[in-house]
């Protein structure tokens, strides 16, 4: 990760806590990031309108919380440099209008410029006419246009108007909007648009108290996009803030709520990989302690039972090869076989659930040394490779692990039936990467094994 976006990120972080501790210490820290930021872009640079904003954003709130309104033509100043930089047509150009007006009628209540009155409501009639009616800004600039008005009909001081707006209204994107940012990064692997949606997601964050409906959903997806980009590019502070926010998420769905084993789920899920990244123990007890609560909260009949019963049974597989704990081996196989029953012939993830089983009988036949499990562990590889159609994104996998545990069953009983299959399958695997493919030079050399 960058610069730029460690003290984006940083400042982000600052300001959504100032907000719920309300901690000036917090909030000047998260300025010093934002004016770090905005100093790593220069004129051009095509990140500098949100790094502007950023700051602008920060500032402003620095002015309310601390009364200082003469000060305001700072933020006002950032906030139209921002926008100079959005031409008309940019997704952000009527967000950044928003918040111009709102500052220039923060202004307005104390200093009575009409002028600063009559450009806000300049922008925030541009607003209306650019966004959609059912856009989050453009109920939040139809807002500011009507309560801006009834304060200036009954000659009231302006200066609460943030205050009396709902919370969901000053989000930078809409919940959906940034749901649709969310997934376009994961069909995707562009470092940018990542961390720009990673910083949407602390801005929006900033914008949330603990009483927000969407403040949970909120947590779980900055979590997700922070696990991901630590799978992408390894940075162990993206993992930990991800446990972070999927614990306070937890936090926020007391026992009885009907979303707390989606969330005990996360949690368990990111503590698992961040196990296998460190190998912490605690990690993982914690782990396999949160999953078997989430599936206590899936009986027989619940949709994502079958789901709950592979993620436990992958960390028990995980703590077995760890502790070497025959009962952890056991159970798993066990998980994986309740599974496999819940996705019958024609399932969509039955190739799945044939796969994982196959895999955890194979550790089990390289553990125990018993012949029925390599036997079983082949014919359940063979049947989920059936199951799936040339062309099928996940065919190289299947392929690669029969012939892999076809090899393994040719060394332990000298079958030559065996080791010509698992040529024949490697071979096809082959096929389907790239000439240029890294991984293509690795599957040359096993099948260069399995000849030899």
């Amino acid at each position: 990760m960058d610069g730029l976006a460690v003290q984006t990120e940083a400042g982000h972080r600052l300001l959504a806590r100032y907000r719920r501790t309300q901690n000036s210490t917090d909030l000047d820290q998260s300025i010093d990031h934002f004016e770090r930021a905005s100093d790593l872009c220069p004129v051009d640079h095509p990140y500098r309108p949100a790094a502007l904003f950023n700051l602008a954003m920060a500032k402003f709130i620095s002015c309310q919380a601390n009364g200082r309104y003469f000060d305001l033509r700072i933020p006002i100043s950032l906030f139209q440099d921002a926008l100079d930089l959005r031409p008309t047509g940019d997704p952000d150009r009527p967000t950044t209008q928003f918040h111009l007006a709102i500052s220039l009628l923060s202004r307005f209540a104390r200093r009575k410029l009409q002028t600063d009155a009559d450009t806000a409501q300049e922008l925030l009639s541009e607003v209306l006419d650019g966004c959609h009616a059912d856009s989050h800004i453009y109920g939040a600039a139809l807002i500011a246009i009507e309560t801006s008005a009834l304060h200036s009909a009954r000659s009231l001081d302006a200066n609460g108007l943030l205050e009396e707006w709902p919370a969901g209204f000053m989000f930078p994107l809409s919940p959906n909007q940034l749901l649709d940012r969310v997934e376009r990064c994961l069909k995707r692997d562009e470092p940018r648009d990542l961390d720009e949606v990673i910083s949407l997601h602390y801005d929006a964050l900033g914008y949330s108290n603990m009483g927000d409906a969407y403040r949970g959903p909120l947590l779980a997806n900055l979590a997700a996009m922070l696990e991901t980009r630590f799978k992408r590019r390894g940075n162990e502070e993206d993992l930990d803030h991800a446990i972070t926010l999927n614990t306070e998420a937890l936090a926020l769905l007391p026992v009885g709520h009907t979303k707390r084993s989606a969330a005990l789920n996360d949690l368990a899920i990111v503590l698992s990989s961040r196990f296998q990244h460190r190998g912490n123990e605690q990690d993982l007890g914690q782990a396999i302690a949160l999953l078997r609560e989430a599936l206590a909260l899936r009986p027989v009949g619940h949709t994502d039972r079958s789901m709950s019963l592979g993620n436990l049974a992958s960390v028990l597989s995980s703590c077995f090869q760890h502790r070497s704990n025959e009962e952890d081996l056991d159970e798993a196989i066990a998980l994986y076989r309740e599974a496999l029953a819940l996705h019958p012939v024609g399932h969509q993830d039955r190739f799945r659930s044939l796969n994982n089983l196959g895999n955890i009988l194979s550790s089990c036949f390289e553990h125990r040394g018993n012949d029925e499990d390599s036997d079983q562990a082949i014919a359940l590889h063979r049947e989920a490779l059936a199951s799936v159609p040339v062309g099928h994104k996940d065919r190289f996998m299947l392929l690669s692990n029969l012939a892999t545990r076809l090899s393994f069953r040719f060394e332990h009983q000298g079958n030559d039936y065996d080791l010509d299959q698992a040529i024949a399958l490697q071979t096809e695997a082959l096929a389907l990467i790239p000439a240029d493919h890294a991984g293509r030079s690795y599957q040359l050399d096993l099948r260069a094994q399995a000849v030899s």
